[in-house]
């Protein structure tokens, strides 16, 4: 968490360092070094692009779910991966609360949500398995826990 703090920290000071290095009528007594100020917006501009490519990875996390051969009514929402492995959070509903969902409430409805937390190991890749594992939970149903797993032939 610290890690992420103090990487964006860097990446909103980085634009003011970098403006603060390049007007150098606007250089204080502690910018006038220039060895240190280049070494300052190099070590900014690397934590940035570091941060910016850990937010937008180059597939999408959501494309994930969609790809499994088994259909899922409830995929999760916010997503993150971490080299082939995937990590997602959602929200699901159970079917005996969907018939009524017209009729309720905001808060009904709300409440009515429970949380999906699913797990996938692999990418899909021609000749290789991969396994996913979605964790259910609500206050009003039974917790389910589902497993697929594609093995090419």
């Amino acid at each position: 968490m610290k890690v992420v703090l103090i990487s964006i920290l860097t990446v909103a000071l980085a634009a003011q360092v970098n403006a603060s290095c390049l007007l150098t009528s606007e250089r204080s007594i502690m910018l006038a070094a220039s060895p240190w100020c280049d070494e300052v917006r190099l070590v900014a501009d690397e934590v940035s692009d570091k941060l910016f490519r850990w937010l937008k990875p180059e597939t999408s996390p959501t494309d994930y779910w969609q790809q499994w051969s088994l259909k899922s009514r409830d995929n999760p929402v916010v997503s993150s991966r971490l080299s082939d492995n995937y990590f997602g959070l959602g929200f699901w509903m159970p079917e005996k609360l969907e018939e009524d969902a017209h009729d309720m409430t905001t808060e009904e409805w709300l409440r009515s949500h429970g949380l999906l937390f699913s797990v996938g190991f692999g990418e899909r890749q021609k000749g290789e398995p991969r396994m996913r594992f979605d964790y259910r939970w609500h206050d009003d149903a039974d917790s389910d826990l589902m497993m697929q797993v594609e093995v090419p032939f």
